[in-house]
């Protein structure tokens, strides 16, 4: 029973890249009920804007993913947003 390298990896990264926009979500709650607090705004006052909460995701997500990857799998993730994807090297850190 031999594990396809491709599958695994394409597996790992979904579960970590979901992981890594839910940890961002959380960031982004935490942050705004922080700043409400320290303004003295009652949270069931708070206003929260999807799209900022989106961007702080879209902002946060790959340096999440990549702790992720690291510290949770030992892969260590070197890619730039100019390289296509025949270019992505993974490291796996022993």
């Amino acid at each position: 029973n031999t594990i396809n390298p491709i599958s695994w990896w394409q597996k790992t990264h979904d579960d970590a890249s979901t992981l890594s926009k839910w940890i961002a979500l959380y960031e982004a709650v935490n942050i705004i009920s922080d700043k409400a607090e320290q303004r003295g705004i009652s949270p069931e006052k708070i206003v929260y804007k999807p799209k900022a909460i989106r961007d702080y995701i879209t902002s946060t997500e790959d340096i999440i993913l990549k702790k992720i990857l690291k510290e949770d799998y030992n892969i260590e993730v070197c890619y730039s947003e100019d390289n296509s994807l025949d270019n992505f090297q993974v490291e796996i850190i022993q």
